[in-house]
């Protein structure tokens, strides 16, 4: 009987510490690049991941392999901008203007794109998008 209480006790203390460990991890985006892509409102090959860009206005920005790994782009002015091989993976894009974008081989995996505008977009594989 107490050599099951030490053993419950034993497995409680693990998922705690676990828990603990688990908690301590941040994703940050560069802000080098932040500053970068703010400034000059382009930024190829740039970790972006995790940034918080809603609502902000990147018309015809080169993110040529740009990682924005889990950002928030959410009502953001992307208009033919150039997306090719960048990485939106669980990127929020909801609402956002990616109208005639360059969006060739990106990866868009697990990115949510409710009402996003992808008129005249170059997709993933090369078709265009209608509407």
């Amino acid at each position: 009987m107490i050599r099951q209480k030490i053993k419950s006790w034993k497995y409680l203390f693990l998922a705690v510490l676990l828990l603990m460990c688990s908690i301590g991890t941040v994703y940050s985006v560069n802000p080098n690049d932040l500053a970068k892509l703010r400034t000059t409102k382009s930024c190829p090959n740039c970790d972006l991941s995790y940034a918080i860009l809603n609502g902000e206005k990147y018309p015809n920005a080169d993110l040529t392999g740009t990682n924005l790994m889990g950002a928030s782009l959410m009502n953001c002015d992307l208009t033919r901008a150039n997306l090719l091989n960048a990485n939106l993976e669980s990127a929020n894009i909801s609402y956002a203007d990616l109208t005639v974008a360059n969006l060739l081989r990106a990866n868009l995996g697990g990115a949510n794109m409710t009402g996003t505008n992808f008129s005249g977009a170059t997709w993933t594989d090369g078709s265009k998008c209608l509407n």
